[in-house]
């Protein structure tokens, strides 16, 4: 019995297993600090705020074709919480995923009678999907809040229309989640057009004619819904037209089965043997789903009963879903290129095709085993219907979870990188005040003057840690507390090229294994050193893994290309300093060796 015991939590552990490691990679990945459209959503807010003009006009307002009311009355109240702790988004978003990871369970067990084994391995396969690192920009970003909410406002309405509530619960209840999906997230309108769907495949279609003043009730919300979302509504001017649909139809087709298939191929190091394909091949993906979705259509239509519909009806739903976003998404998108089908931020969405054909399927294997459809051809003699559905489970699982590894591992990389990115993002958010503007505009927004300005509200209100720097002057931190403090790395050269310097070294700390989060280059007036740039450090540096025998500071090296004109022109020698930063507490390092140059000549010197 406790060998029994083993087995059953070993399996379940499996099963939860993609929400740990995920959950990991997050805790390890994300970084707090606001970027792109976190200026937007959140930063604008804020200036209303200080400038008294918060009210719900600004609330409701478009963001492209979305109206995030929801997330903005969250994120203001996350931010008065955290001081602006991004990380807090990020823990959101995944708890989100961790409800719609419940939500296709209670799902499956709803529709799917079979064994407590089955289920946790189902479950599984919805984790790996779900969980996936595919969605790495949405994992990392906490605005992306927005995109988890309309597929889990779908599943609860499914398995709201199925419980056996009071029929004006059902209602109710619908309408208040519709009305959060869609002021969520713009294709969260979508909930209103598949939520009747499924009251009426549970079979309350007689209880709503008794009470036909819950059909009003519903229509006078949905109208109530739209008049408001496209009360002057304007689509984004940057946005292509939709007639490049119709006008380029074999492209439209290409993006639409390219973004259906990006969460089984996107970005994986097989694919990449292709240069230049990744869409065809992702779109070759999105066909084999798209056949998938077609053989259980018509496996409903030959074999249909009321009960296999309504036990498929959920599963076909959150597939309906995604064919709807997808169809949406390459009306407004396929302007901009197939590529763009491709982008992480999509593969939110794409996932739960998979996610519900793997709902549906297991269901259809169940009503085989039973119905023997086979039995009348002679090839099926020798196997029993059993085996057949074996074997056709065995291949799909097979395929599904060698695809899944090979682009998780992919985004995994990704997120590594993207992780570096970020810390930069952050110095230069530390140090907005003194930066020129290019370190803001490709770190943090392609507007410099917005960040300068809505930073200067937030570091008012207390919000970013560290606090962000007064001035351009650099102090160094106390090197007493380390076993070794001159090893933080070396600033290895400058080199002059006409009008443009370029610096070049390696960073890291020491004491905490790692390599540093970016570099800080300054020059020396008098006593003080003060800072004229930054520099992300992720260059490989397998010499210096080597040197110090430790693979965690392969990628130490930095490299920054700066004009002459950044340093002061009236002073013909000039000491150049780096820094290892710590963007989180704020701490630098002087690097071993200082560069002087003459920023109105062609020589450097080194010392």
């Amino acid at each position: 019995m406790k060998a029994l015991n083993l087995s059953k939590n070993f399996f379940l552990l499996m099963a939860i297993l993609p929400a740990l490691f995920l959950g990991f990679l997050v805790f390890k990945y994300s970084v707090n600090v606001p970027v792109w459209d976190q200026w937007d959503k959140l930063g604008g807010s804020l200036e209303k705020i200080q400038q008294g003009q918060l009210s719900f006009q600004h609330l409701v307002s478009q963001h492209n074709e979305s109206r995030p009311f929801f997330p903005r009355i969250l994120f203001l109240a996350l931010a008065y919480l955290t001081g602006w702790n991004v990380k807090s988004e990020i823990l959101m978003i995944f708890l989100l995923a961790c409800l719609i990871s419940l939500s296709t369970f209670l799902l499956s067990r709803k529709t799917i009678p079979s064994g407590r084994n089955l289920l946790i391995f189902l479950t599984l396969l919805f984790n790996l999907l779900i969980f996936s690192p595919v969605q790495w920009e949405n994992w990392l970003w906490g605005v992306q809040f927005i995109v988890f909410v309309p597929i889990l406002c779908l599943i609860a309405n499914i398995l709201i229309a199925f419980e056996k509530f009071d029929i004006r619960v059902k209602v109710i209840s619908q309408i208040l989640l519709c009305t959060l999906s869609m002021y969520s997230y713009a294709n969260g309108m979508v909930c209103w057009i598949l939520s009747p769907i499924a009251l009426l495949l549970s079979g309350s279609w007689s209880q709503l004619r008794q009470q036909k003043w819950l059909i009003g009730l519903w229509g006078l919300s949905f109208t109530a819904n739209f008049w408001l979302y496209f009360r002057d509504y304007v689509k984004p001017g940057y946005h292509p037209s939709m007639k490049d649909a119709f006008v380029h139809p074999f492209t439209a087709i290409t993006y639409f089965l390219s973004f259906l298939g990006s969460p089984l191929s996107t970005g994986s190091n097989l694919f990449q043997a292709f240069p230049g394909e990744n869409a065809a091949i992702s779109a070759s993906v999105g066909a084999v789903l798209m056949i998938l979705f077609v053989l259980q259509v018509v496996y409903l239509a030959v074999f249909f009963q009321r009960g296999l519909l309504q036990r498929l009806g959920g599963w076909l739903l959150i597939q309906s879903y995604v064919l709807i976003s997808a169809s949406i998404t390459t009306l407004g998108r396929v302007g901009f290129g197939v590529d763009q089908s491709l982008s992480s931020r999509y593969t939110t969405f794409s996932v739960y095709l998979a996610v519900g054909l793997i709902g549906a399927i297991a269901i259809i294997l169940q009503d085989m085993q039973a119905r023997k459809p086979f039995a009348q051809f002679t090839w099926a003699n020798d196997w029993n219907q059993r085996e057949i559905s074996q074997i056709i489970a065995a291949s799909l699982t097979t395929g599904l979870i060698a695809l899944h590894l090979l682009t998780a591992y992919s985004s995994y990389r990704t997120m590594q990188t993207v992780y570096r990115d970020r810390l930069y993002a952050k110095t230069c958010l530390t140090f907005v005040r003194s930066l020129p503007d290019d370190c803001i505009r490709q770190s943090l927004y392609p507007v410099a003057l917005v960040v300068q300005e809505r930073a200067e509200i937030a570091d008012q209100m207390n919000f970013f840690q560290p606090r962000l720097a007064k001035n351009r002057r650099i102090r160094q931190a106390d090197p007493g507390r380390y076993n070794d403090p001159t090893n933080f790395g070396f600033f290895d050269a400058v080199v002059r090229n006409g009008d443009v310097f370029t610096a070049s070294g390696w960073a890291i700390f020491p004491n905490e294994k790692r390599v540093a989060d970016s570099i800080l280059l300054t020059f020396q007036r008098g006593e003080r050193s003060l800072l004229f740039d930054i520099a992300p450090v992720k260059n490989s540096r397998q010499d210096v893994a080597d040197l110090l025998q430790d693979d965690r500071y392969t990628n130490s090296g930095w490299t920054v290309t700066f004009p002459a004109g950044r340093l002061p022109q009236r002073d013909k020698v000039l000491v150049l300093e780096a820094w290892a930063y710590n963007s989180e507490n704020g701490e630098a390092f002087k690097l071993a060796t200082t560069h002087t140059v003459d920023p109105t000549a062609s020589q450097t010197a080194s010392k």
